[in-house]
């Protein structure tokens, strides 16, 4: 009896481990590939601060987005901070990552 119940528990292991596996990768708990999920048609936010970086000195300090702006495109919103301490207030598209505005002194 105690092998029949030995055997059943492995071939239940045996089943399970391919379907836990399975199940994780669908799960809302699994770790993405990067630190960000990037929608269809989004430029990633990741190559957006890059393009950012090569044309203004300083650094990000907070983003929002993307949400889609007054006239329906989809943008990000990002507050930067230069080397002299002004603080720019940049709109980029996010399907194009054209830059859009850039308020503040520069």
């Amino acid at each position: 009896m105690r092998v029949n119940r030995m055997m059943a528990l492995g071939l239940v292991a045996l089943v399970a481990l391919p379907l836990a596996t399975k199940a994780h990768a669908f799960s809302p708990f699994a770790q993405p590939q990067s630190n960000f999920i990037v929608a269809e048609g989004v430029v990633p936010l990741e190559d957006v601060l890059a393009g950012l970086r090569a044309r203004y000195a300083g650094r990000h300090i907070s983003v929002s987005g993307p949400s889609a702006g007054l006239d329906g495109r989809e943008r990000y919103n990002i507050k930067w901070l230069t080397p002299e301490g002004h603080v720019l207030f940049i709109a980029v598209d996010a399907q194009t990552g054209q830059t859009l505005s850039v308020d503040g002194a520069r």
